[in-house]
């Protein structure tokens, strides 16, 4: 996948480390039982999609994941947490359009190789 994959591979594990503890995203994720907050999930996804796109043969799903998933940060930041959150000058923010931008050439880039559509397209 190559040095793309790379780059968006290490701004994965980097933003994702920030979504499992869910100290840049606060509530949106929800409340936990223990009066915290939940929101693990997208740093999960975030990782998986991450190996995926190492993977031969899976690195359009990795990117079709990691677009899906980017999508949902970049509506949340334009919907409800706004571009700059926790005083991070929008980082966060910027990472995941740089992310969803290399998600989006990537999957363009490998999108034959998707299971069940890829032939077709």
């Amino acid at each position: 996948a190559g040095p793309l994959a790379a780059l968006q591979f290490l701004q994965q594990l980097s933003s994702a480390g920030s979504n499992f503890g869910a100290s840049a995203y606060g509530s949106v994720g929800g409340s936990s039982s223990s009066g915290g907050t939940s929101g693990g999930g997208s740093g999960v996804v975030e990782l998986i999609a991450s190996v995926l796109l190492f993977v031969p043969g899976l690195t359009a799903v990795g990117a079709l994941l990691a677009l899906g998933t980017m999508s949902g940060a970049i509506f949340f930041h334009l919907t409800k947490l706004g571009i700059v959150v926790q005083d991070d000058g929008g980082t966060l923010f910027a990472l995941a359009v740089v992310v969803w931008a290399g998600s989006a050439f990537l999957l363009f880039l490998y999108r034959r190789t998707l299971p069940v559509i890829g032939s077709r397209l």
